[in-house]
Order: structure tokens, then sequence, then C-alpha cells
């Protein structure tokens, strides 16, 4: 449902609808207007996710985010899925909406290269843009959220607010002196995400920006909370002393060393992301021994960051503050039509979104082409935190980003002119490669009866190549571009689903050597541990940086 057509409902009549569908349509009602009668009130209070849901691939999080095998919840891809609903051109006006925020845009499908349900004669109409900009952004009216509204004098805020809105993505690398994570309870979920965010250099120096142009408050609820536990999270850590660092090698052929003496900083306990977490579901996070996923709460982060960032800015624009000009899109999703090469037509529907820094770094985008005999092609562009891959059917990870942008047969899918069958493809491209690529590796297998873990050894490169058959046909990419350097692997350790261990290990500049961080245990290994784990442990989510941003002193 469009913005525009729910600001006009006053009662909706969602009989019949499963409760985590009906909770989803009415958050997302309720969000465009309060006027909305909520038959079903949810009553648990969330924190740093603000007045909206937050979205992690492609669905909302649930009231359980774990592997349960009770969860007949299907695990989304993380592939946004064509939005092919019939438009009435008679009828369309413009929307006056401020563009979404990120977290808003993961809107809940399933994945297209999997899609088992046929696509019935929809035939989306043509729209074409007065000019040639096709994100077709203009500025608007900028609505903040509470609690920003009341706190449009904060200099804290406002200072945050002028750094983001003239931030610059800074690429330089770091070495700091490693440093284990206490681990009391169930919390490796969060602990491995940590380090592996420690590991990126853009993300580090982001938050130490940030860090510098705010002063520490002792409110007992502050309006950032996600940024602030980020920014005390980064000051726990020191640089490295240069005399503990490896000197470059000059034969690139000479053998590592795989006893690396590994000096660390006093292991310590992130407690106030166990804070930050209780906040956000009464049953998502906290619950103690359960399996937690983090993938999720990679996922929440990166939306928590964004939100709050994204009205810091707004804030800053608010006051008159900004130096650089944020567009915000008048329209949900803008539709136009594209003519490629041989003259042939694309309606292009892009779902479009306020950038922030946050986004600049980890945020990608994927086009979805449905194309039909006889009729134009249909394109779908939505964006990404991180790109899921089914591995079910392969023993690579090329293999499976072959896969991923591999053409899908469709069946039962007819014409709009003749209302006769066609024959009928789908196909996911890469529209824009973020400058930190995430791969998540679904190694658990939903099913109808169940979920369990596919244990099998998957070859994962150090050097990614982005072939240009992945990449969509506007995307323009210098080959240094298209290669990616791996610098982070989170794994997971066990033989179920409903339980394990997760650890990452980082790449140490500073030591020239490979570390793992197993909670509050720190040690170098050597490569071929990386790429070859044993036992039950397989990758689960993969960190790339993108060779351009790569030796930035």
């Amino acid at each position: 449902m469009d913005q525009m057509e729910a600001s006009c409902v006053e009662f909706l009549d969602l009989s019949g609808i499963e409760e985590q569908e009906r909770a989803w349509i009415l958050t997302s009602l309720h969000t465009s207007n309060p006027k909305i009668k909520l038959p079903w009130i949810k009553t648990s209070e969330v924190y740093f996710c603000d007045e909206t849901t937050t979205y992690t691939n492609g669905e909302p999080l649930s009231s359980s985010t774990n592997h349960d095998c009770n969860n007949e919840r299907q695990h989304t891809n993380g592939v946004p899925s064509s939005n092919h609903n019939t438009i009435d051109d008679s009828n369309s006006h413009e929307a006056t909406s401020t563009a979404k925020s990120w977290a808003s845009l993961f809107n809940k499908v399933g994945s297209v290269a999997n899609s088992e349900s046929p696509i019935k004669n929809q035939t989306p109409s043509i729209v074409v843009p007065p000019k040639s900009d096709v994100k077709l952004t203009k500025h608007v009216n900028v609505s903040l959220k509470e609690p920003f509204k009341s706190n449009l004098d904060d200099p804290n805020l406002i200072r945050m607010g002028e750094f983001l809105s003239t931030f610059t993505i800074d690429n330089r690398i770091i070495s700091l002196q490693p440093r284990g994570l206490i681990n009391r309870s169930n919390y490796c979920y969060i602990n491995s995400i940590l380090q592996a965010i420690l590991a990126c250099p853009p993300v580090y120096n982001l938050l130490c920006g940030l860090s510098e142009n705010t002063t520490p408050s002792t409110e007992k609820k502050r309006i950032t909370p996600t940024i602030d536990s980020m920014t005390k999270f980064v000051r726990e850590f020191n640089h490295l002393p240069a005399g503990m660092r490896v000197g470059r090698r000059l034969d690139k052929n000479q053998k590592k060393e795989h006893n690396v003496l590994i000096n660390c900083d006093t292991p310590f306990e992130p407690l106030w992301f166990h804070k930050l977490l209780s906040g956000v579901r009464s049953d998502t996070f906290v619950i103690e021994g359960r399996q937690e996923d983090a993938e999720e709460f990679l996922c929440c982060l990166l939306n928590g960051l964004n939100d709050e960032m994204l009205e810091l800015m707004k804030l800053v624009d608010t006051n008159g503050f900004n130096h650089t000009e944020l567009s915000f899109s008048s329209d949900e999703d803008k539709e136009w039509q594209v003519m490629g090469p041989k003259n042939k037509g694309a309606i292009t529907r892009r779902t479009e979104f306020s950038r922030t820094p946050i986004s600049d770094i980890f945020g990608g985008s994927l086009r979805s082409r449905l194309h039909r005999s006889g009729d134009q092609s249909t394109d779908n562009i939505q964006p990404f935190f991180t790109l899921q891959l089914n591995i079910e059917k392969t023993t690579t990870v090329r293999e499976a980003l072959d896969i991923l942008v591999c053409k899908n047969q469709l069946e039962g899918v007819t014409s709009s002119k003749t209302n006769e069958e066609v024959e009928a493809w789908q196909q996911v491209t890469l529209e824009e490669l973020p400058l930190v690529l995430v791969l998540h590796l679904k190694c658990f297998d939903y099913k109808l009866d169940g979920c369990s873990k596919i244990m099998k050894a998957l070859e994962f490169p150090i050097d990614l190549k982005i072939e240009s058959k992945m990449l969509s046909l506007k995307s323009n990419y210098t080959p240094k571009e298209k290669q990616y350097k791996l610098f982070a692997i989170v794994y997971h350790e066990g033989k179920e689903a409903t339980k394990g261990h997760y650890v990452t290990d980082a790449y140490h500049v500073g030591y020239a050597s490979w570390v793992r961080y197993d909670d509050a245990s720190v040690k170098a290994i050597p490569e071929e541990h990386v790429l070859n784990p044993l036992g039950t442990r397989v990758p689960y989510l993969l960190f790339y940086r993108r060779s351009d941003s790569l030796n930035k002193k």
C-alpha cells in the first residue's frame, strides 16, 4: 500500500490476516496517518528504533528472530522483488511525503530469485519524467520525529548534525590494539558483529569523528542511543603502538609467520549494548538461553545508526545550518520509462531514500527485471545493506553470486494485450556497488517442518571480483571498483540451527595477520585456517572492502 493511499484510510478490516502481517500493515498505516484506528495496538516500547519498525532484509524484526525450528517464518532473501502493481494514470497524483528512512525501505517480500508465485496480467503504466533526472528528487519541508523536535537547540545534536551533513568518507587505514569482549550470557552474536565493524576503517573513522563532536551526557535516555553506544565502544580501543607493528614484507612470496604474538588490551564487557537492545523488543535479543542471529543484529544496528543520522541531518537542515544540500524525495517510489539499446523501453520503479554516511558505506542497490514477451520490461530498484546468497546448491561464493543473477523462467504469466500465457523471465542484477559489501550466506534452511543448518565446505575468496554480467546495464564501474578485498568473517559454530556460537576473524593491518576474536579470546591465525574452517564452523557473514578504497594513509 502506497503512503498516499494510506493517508486516506480511516479504518481497515484485516480479519483473516496473520498476526505478524497485521502488525506490519498497521504500523505502516499508523506512521502515515495517526487517525488510523488500531485494533491491535503494540504495547511494547521501541527504544532506539524510534516510531517506526526497524526492518531487516525484507521484513520487520519479528517477535522471534532466532533460528527457532518452531518458528514457521521464512527467512527472506533480502533480494527485493519487483513491485508490479497496476497503476491507474487517471488517478495518479503527487505525494507530499518526505523520503523514507533506509530501514523503512525493506519491504516485506520474498526472494525474486526463488519466487514460486506466477505474476498474472499486471500492466504498469508508463510515466515519463519531465527531465532526464531519473531520481526525480526535489526539496520539500523536512519533518522531524519526536523527540528531535523538542531538542532543536541541543548543541550536541547540532554539532553532530553539522558533522554528518558535511562528512566525506574517510578510508584511512587504522591499526588498533586488539581487545576481547567478555560474554557472560549468550551475547556472542553481539561481540562477533562489533569486532567485524571495528575492523572497517570508514566506519571507525566516522564514529571517531562523531565522538569528537559530542560531549558525554548524564541523561538516562538519550535520543541517539545507537550512535552513543557505538561512539562509546570505539573509545574503548587504543591505537597500536608503532613499535608493535609488523613491518611491510618486501617479498610477497615470503612465508608468513603463523605464531604472531598479539599484544592485547584487557577484555571488557560492552554492557551498554545489552541495555540498548533491551528496549528494542521485549523478546527480540534479550532472552537468555536462546540462539540469536548475528545478521539480524547487524541490520538492526545499521538501521538504527542510519535513522538517527538522518534525523540529525534533518535537524541541522531545519535550523538552517547545513552546508550541503539534502535531497528528500517527494514520492515514495518513482517510476519512469528508460530507453535501452535498440530503443527498447523499460518501466523502471525506484525506491527513493535520503542518504547518510552509513548508507554511503554499506548501501547498495539491486535491479529486478520482469520481462514478458510482447510487453515492455518492468524494473524495480531497491536498496540493501547485506546481500543475501543461497548456498544450498553451491560449493563456492562465486557460484552463489551466479545463481543470484541468473534468469529465472516464470510460468503462468499472461500477456497484458492478449491475456494469453507468454514466455516470461525475471532477473536480479547489481545496480549500485557499496563501498563495503556484506555477503550473508544463508546457511539456515527453513522449511515447513522446521529449520536446519546447511553443513558444507563453502569456498570463499580473499579477492572477490564482481563480473560485468552481475551488473545492470546502467552500472558503469572501473575494474578497480569491481574488485573487493575480504577483511572480516563471522562464522557460526554448531550442528543445530537453534543453538551455537559466533566467532569473528578479522585482518589486522598492524600485525599483517588474521586475528580470531572468540569473545574474550584473541589470537593470530594463519590464512588457511580462515579459508578452511574446521568442524561445524561455517562462514555466515563475509565483509569485503572495495579495492578503490584500500591503501589510504
